[in-house]
């Protein structure tokens, strides 16, 4: 292992490649947990993957909700459609340009969905988890 608990593999993953390594090193300043952030890098990004993240700052925010274990919750307490734009988005880094098309709609509408929705996972998680613990 290689400090901070990262796998050697997924050490030399991200360091076989300039794009992989810069999004390491950016989630990792915020979240400060190397082997966390290696092995959610390695189990839900491909490869082929990394040059369609287009806003570090999403994907950061989603690995906090991961890292409190939260994320899959709040994620069935918001309604489908806006859990599966979130999904296509983020998870299956789908394009905004696929997003038009996906749903038939256009450029702004396609952002602003994905605004709301990210607005109503962040007020599930707030209300749900953050209220919790007062």
């Amino acid at each position: 292992m290689i400090k901070g608990g990262v796998l050697p593999q997924d050490a030399k993953f991200f360091t076989a490649d300039s794009l992989r390594s810069k999004t390491f090193i950016t989630i990792n300043n915020v979240i400060k947990d190397p082997s966390f952030v290696a092995k959610t890098l390695v189990n839900n990004i491909g490869a082929d993957q990394y040059k369609r993240i287009h806003n570090i700052d999403h994907l950061i925010e989603i690995f906090q909700l991961f890292k409190l274990e939260k994320l899959s919750e709040a994620l069935e307490l918001i309604p489908f459609g806006d859990k599966q734009i979130l999904m296509s988005k983020y998870k299956d880094f789908k394009s905004i340009k696929d997003l038009m098309e996906l749903h038939n709609a256009g450029e702004s509408a396609i952002k602003m969905r994905l605004k709301r929705a990210k607005e109503k996972l962040l007020g599930v998680y707030n209300v749900v988890y953050c209220q919790a613990i007062h």
